[in-house]
């Protein structure tokens, strides 16, 4: 990997910024705990030095799909030893009973003023005993990495689908004093579900959420995010919705109910409407203040704010929509 540099424009000219004088390996554990999006939108950690036969795990997540992850910080430069460490770790997750997993992280969520594992899971549409289709990806972070790591990386993910990704953080120090933190991802297209079983197809997904008794629901997504040029991508329990640019980047994810009295859920990535398309963060946020939202019965509004941050320019949307209450988020009690 390349040496990162970065510039700001003056005057009409760059100057370039100097590496920051800080300890950045000392804290990557404590930020990307408190704001996992440093790595992925809709990351939720349930877990932090969860102890399993091969170690402790650095960190423990849920990504929005319903994909356990594994987090892995490397003090440095993220070595070969690194991956082998982290693979094993991955390993020992989907070999773990539910009650197995549930016995580490269970207090972790509460401890911290924040949900128990099984409400998380909840929201996805999983269980903790799912146990044979348990998926499960690896993100490696450090502040660089070496070439034998790329290589091994690249062999894995291209040959045999391990879902892998590579993170590496710097930090720059502007003129003024003010610090800037620079993430370097590198990720590749991962699959769905091992080829050792069928692959599902997003007319599976969807399927299974008609017959949970929300078909006017699907039948709308189908059309509308069609409209839109936005692209399915099938999960365990879930359909993630991808711009035609990046198909790895969710807008947002759709769940199977377990029963209509669930009522069906969508998760919206607040901050990739900003990055691509024309749109500001803000607005964003605005038109979808909740990352959780609730769709039965409730398609057609949601589709007016999906397509107000996709096609700005011809679809203002209208106070009366974004004035409407929001849905309380699935898995957390009323107060």
């Amino acid at each position: 990997m390349g040496t990162v540099g970065l510039w700001r424009i003056t005057e009409g000219m760059p100057q370039r910024l100097s590496t920051a004088a800080v300890e950045l390996e000392a804290h990557l554990e404590e930020w990307i705990e408190r704001d996992p999006s440093l790595l992925a939108s809709g990351l939720e950690v349930v877990g932090r030095q969860v102890q399993v036969a091969a170690g402790r795990i650095d960190l423990l997540a849920i990504d929005p799909q319903g994909r356990w992850v594994v987090i892995e910080i490397k003090r440095g430069v993220t070595e070969r030893e690194t991956l082998a460490q982290a693979i094993d770790y991955a390993a020992c997750i989907a070999a773990l009973s539910g009650e197995e997993i549930a016995a580490r992280v269970e207090a972790y969520g509460p401890r911290r003023g924040g949900r128990a594992i099984r409400d998380v899971l909840a929201d996805r549409g999983l269980d903790i005993d799912d146990l044979g289709d348990r998926e499960v990806i690896v993100y490696l972070v450090g502040t660089g990495r070496s070439d034998g790591l790329e290589r091994m990386t690249d062999f894995l993910r291209g040959r045999f689908d391990v879902p892998i990704v590579t993170v590496s953080f710097d930090v720059f120090q502007t003129p003024g004093g003010e610090r800037v933190l620079v993430r370097e991802l590198d990720e590749q297209e991962a699959p769905q579900v091992s080829r050792s079983r069928p692959r599902l197809t997003v007319d599976d997904i969807l399927g299974r959420i008609v017959t949970a008794g929300f078909e006017a629901e699907v039948e709308a997504i189908r059309q509308e995010a069609g409209a839109l040029g936005l692209t399915a991508r099938p999960y365990k329990q879930s359909v993630m919705y991808a711009p035609e640019r990046d198909l790895r980047r969710c807008l947002f994810t759709v769940y199977i109910p377990k029963s209509k009295d669930d009522g069906f859920w969508a998760y919206v990535a607040q901050e990739a409407f900003a990055e691509f398309f024309d749109v500001t963060a803000e607005r964003t946020l605005e038109v979808f203040p909740d990352d959780w939202n609730q769709l039965d019965g409730q398609t057609d509004g949601f589709f007016d704010r999906i397509r107000s941050l996709v096609q700005p320019a011809g679809n203002a949307i209208s106070d009366t929509v974004l004035g409407a209450p929001a849905a309380e988020p699935r898995g957390v009690p009323a107060e």
